[in-house]
């Protein structure tokens, strides 16, 4: 086997397992755990696909456009790699998280890390909630329901965790990498994270295959 070919391998598995992490994730913890994995795994392994690339006569020109690409030409792949960026060196998130919430109208007595919403409706993020003169209960962790008991079917309405992506600023390169509507030459419908990281991770499969076709000549 090509000398290389294995860890890229490797990083393909862990691009995948970040992605899913991200979509299986239920608390900004987790999202932000998920989704800063990912940025790393991306990162290490398209560096790894263009080194290994550029060491062969058959797929230099190949490795050169994929560099073109992650560097200059596609603005999904470049804001991914300004995003890793952020998140090791810069001094606050490179998104916005949201912790996941409950929407409980009408209860009495509180307990636990409480806000109250605009229309008078009680958001709590994290707590042991019960209300005055009757049996409800509601039990909450990092704003995920944990367990219900005494409250009518609609009574309490789960808010999950969110993450939204943010223009990262470059201090070094002067310059603003806006939120991606296209990657990989794929227009985005959403520019979320989730969908980011799926398109990404298929185009580095794509181009994992592609590297290795191009090895066997």
């Amino acid at each position: 086997m090509v000398r290389g070919l294995s860890e890229i391998a490797r990083d393909a598995e862990k691009v995948w397992r970040a992605r899913e992490s991200l979509d299986g994730a239920t608390d900004a913890i987790h999202l932000r755990e998920a989704w800063e994995s990912f940025l790393e795994a991306f990162r290490k392994g398209m560096y790894r696909l263009i080194k290994v690339g550029s060491k062969h006569t058959a797929s230099k020109p190949w490795a050169n456009r994929l560099k073109n690409e992650f560097t200059k030409n596609d603005q999904g792949l470049i804001f991914l790699r300004e995003a890793r960026n952020a998140t090791e060196y810069g001094l606050e998130p490179s998104a916005d998280y949201q912790h996941a919430s409950v929407d409980i109208p009408g209860f009495g007595q509180l307990g636990g890390s409480v806000d109250f919403g605009l229309d008078g409706a009680v958001i709590i993020d994290n707590g042991d909630v019960r209300a005055f003169g009757s049996n409800a209960r509601i039990q909450l962790e990092n704003g995920v329901i944990k367990s219900l008991s005494g409250i009518p079917h609609g009574g309490a309405v789960q808010n999950p965790a969110e993450i939204s992506l943010r223009d990262i600023q470059s201090e070094t390169k002067n310059e603003t990498f806006k939120v991606p509507t296209r990657l990989a030459g794929q227009e985005l419908r959403e520019s979320s994270p989730q969908e980011i990281a799926h398109v990404a991770a298929i185009f580095f499969n794509t181009k994992f295959i592609e590297l290795q076709e191009l090895l066997k000549k």
